[in-house]
Parts: structure tokens; sequence; C-alpha cells
């Protein structure tokens, strides 16, 4: 055999034994784990900017305008003067009409039938020497008309009397008057004379009367007409009218979680999105139990007009924790909890993409709203605008 062909022999059988390793080394190259390797496995990061902003945490719910606070008017006894049957002759008020202390409500039998602000009502008639507190609110009412000179007390005296003939006088009728002796000859305190019946009597010399059907007394006024039952001509049945307060409130319906951080006085805005109706007020009353519903009933009073709005469902807005001034926030997401129970977000310094590296800035944590929550670095630095971590990939 000759040189060349032995040469040729032994190239080829060398050839897999040359393949096996430049594999071998190739494989192991690949594995190595240097520096650049590893540098390219570290995983990216999902990060936020850290924000400044003013903070607040607000209730949001959805509320009913409804009339407050509503008292049906019935007729209370007999008016005076009256000949035969009772009847609505006129004075009967249109649906939004305003009550104050002296509105005539309506006219029965030529009569008129007063508006009297009180809570004791009118369930006697009253003349000289009647006492009692149903006396004091009525001289109360007249004070405030300008007719009453002198202290609200509990005695029906001349004061009350001179008062009661300017009520009338000043809704162009004439004061009624009676005899103030009752069948005994005695002068009545509780009565003097007069619960029975109205009397009749023209005489001058007869002192004033107020008749139990002229007067109604009506908690809290003023208000508004809502519902007229009476019509001129028709004899009068169980009610004359139905009166609403003279500010319409908004009853919304509170998680009790929520609810506990509602107080009363707290501000409150009311929207309606069909008319566009923007109005603001205030909590008037929350709730002390759980309804059937399962929620805490609270009652706005709104300190503008929304009458119009009366049967809308309107959206509430109660703003119940706010930051003093502009704070730092991230979501809470960016908010980690270590092993001791601290707070701290990681605040990325080198944001190079694949190889980011960042460091634990220990915080304490505020009010939480608008999805953000305030922080508060400790003993380290944060701006607006630094770059933290959320998650990695």
């Amino acid at each position: 055999m000759t040189k060349q062909r032995i040469r040729s022999a032994l190239l080829l059988a060398g050839l897999p034994i040359l393949s096996a390793a430049l594999m071998w080394a190739a494989m192991s190259y690949i594995n190595r784990p240097d520096s650049a390797g590893a540098a390219a496995l570290v995983p990216s990061v999902i990060s936020e900017e850290v924000q400044e902003q003013e903070l607040e945490s607000v209730v949001t719910s959805r509320g009913d305008v409804v009339e407050a606070d509503s008292v049906d008017i019935r007729p209370s006894g007999e008016v005076g003067y009256l000949e035969g049957e009772a009847v609505y002759t006129g004075s009967v008020a249109k649906v939004g009409s305003r009550v104050t202390n002296g509105t005539v409500l309506v006219e029965i039998s030529g009569r008129p039938v007063f508006a009297i602000e009180g809570s004791t009502p009118m369930y006697r008639s009253l003349t000289l020497g009647a006492v009692g507190d149903d006396v004091k609110q009525l001289e109360r009412a007249l004070s405030k008309m300008g007719h009453f000179r002198g202290s609200p007390d509990r005695a029906f005296d001349k004061a009350t009397a001179r008062a009661v003939v300017a009520l009338y006088s000043s809704a162009g009728h004439e004061a009624v008057k009676a005899d103030a002796i009752s069948d005994s000859g005695e002068m009545s305190e509780n009565t003097s004379g007069a619960s029975s019946k109205v009397m009749r009597s023209r005489a001058s010399n007869a002192p004033v009367m107020v008749p139990r059907g002229e007067v109604v007394f009506i908690p809290r006024l003023p208000r508004r007409v809502s519902t007229v039952a009476a019509r001129v001509g028709k004899v009068p049945g169980d009610s004359i009218y139905t009166l609403t307060g003279d500010k319409t409130v908004v009853v919304a319906n509170i998680p009790p979680d929520q609810a506990k951080l509602i107080r009363k006085g707290s501000e409150v805005s009311v929207s309606d999105a069909i008319s566009g109706v923007e109005a603001r007020g205030t909590v008037s009353k929350v709730a002390n139990r759980v309804d059937s519903r399962g929620t805490i009933p609270i009652k706005i009073t709104s300190s503008d007009d929304i009458r119009d709005l009366v049967g809308a469902n309107v959206r509430v807005r109660i703003p119940v924790s706010a930051t003093k001034g502009k704070v730092l926030a991230v979501t809470p997401a960016a908010v980690y909890t270590a092993d001791d129970g601290s707070t701290y977000v990681d605040l990325i310094t080198d944001d190079t993409p694949g190889a980011e590296v960042s460091k634990r800035v220990k915080v304490r944590l505020g009010l939480a709203a608008n999805s953000l929550i305030e922080i508060r670095p400790v003993g380290s630095q944060l701006k607006p605008g630094d770059r933290i971590v959320i998650a990695k990939k």
C-alpha cells in the first residue's frame, strides 16, 4: 500500500472522531454559564411612575328625590256662624302653593281656615280665659306675623284677643265672638265654655273666639301644597290638602361598610344625567339600623331648589376623606409587605431593558382612593416620576 493511500485511509477514519469532538466543544460553549449568558436571562419587569396628586375618598350611590315630611290637612271642627251644612266656598289653593303662618287654606261656608305653625293639634275652640300649650303656640305664631305684642304664654287674654282680631282682619274676615260663660255660669279654665259648640253671638261685648274648625296647627312651616282634595261647592270630607316640606330631600341607601364613614352634616353633590341638573346639599340624617334591604338609609337636604327632580333617581357623591394637598401615590400593586410586616416599594435604579436593578424603599401608607394609595418614604427619598416595580415577567 502506498503512503498516499495510507494517509487517505487514516483521514477517512478520523472524520467521525473530529465531528464528535467539534460537537462536544460547541455544546460545552453554549451551556457555559458565563456573565453574558446570565445577563440575557434576567427577567424584565412591569413598572409605573410615582405620581403626585390630591386624593379624595368618596362614597358614590344612587338616591330618590322625594317630597319631604308630608302632612295631611283635615277639617278639625265646626267653623263660626255656620248655618246648615258646611261647604267649600273659596280660597282653594293650587298644587305648589306655599303655605306659611296665617295662610288661608280654604274657606268653608264663607269662613277662613288658617294655617298656624304648631305641634299641638287644634282639639278645642279658644277664647278669653283658655290656658294651655295650644294658646302659647297660637300666640307664638301671631307674634311672628306681627299681630301679637308681648311674650307668648299659656293664657288667652286681651292681648291674644287683639292679635286674633288683627289676624282675621288681615285676611279680610271678621273674628268670631262668643259667650265665654259655661252652662254652670262659671269661667272654665280648660274650655272657657266653648268646647261643646261654637256660639254664634255677634254681640259687641262678647269675647273674641277662635273656633276649632278655623285653625289647623301644622308642624314646621312653611310648606307647599302637593295634592288638593277641596273643591268649591263640595262638602268637606276627610282631607283638604296634602302638604309637603318646603324643601325636597334625597333618600339614598348605603351599604353598612360605607355608611359608617358618613356623618350628619357631610357635604354631598347630587346630579341628574337626564336633566343635567347639579345641586349641593348635606347629609341631614343617617339611620342607626339596617333596613330590610340590608342597607343604611340616609337623608340628604339640598341647599338648591331640586323640586323639578321629584321622582327622579339621581347620582349621589359624598366625600368622606381627603389628603391635605398633593401627596406621593402609587397603585396598590406596587406596594409589597416584608416578613416583618413593614411595607416597601421597589425603586428602579437602573432601567436598562432586560437588566433592571431595583432597591427596596420602606414606606408608610396613607389614604387609599381613586385606585391609588398614598405612600410616605421612610429614610429614603422618592419623587414624582421615579419608576417602581409592579411585577416581574
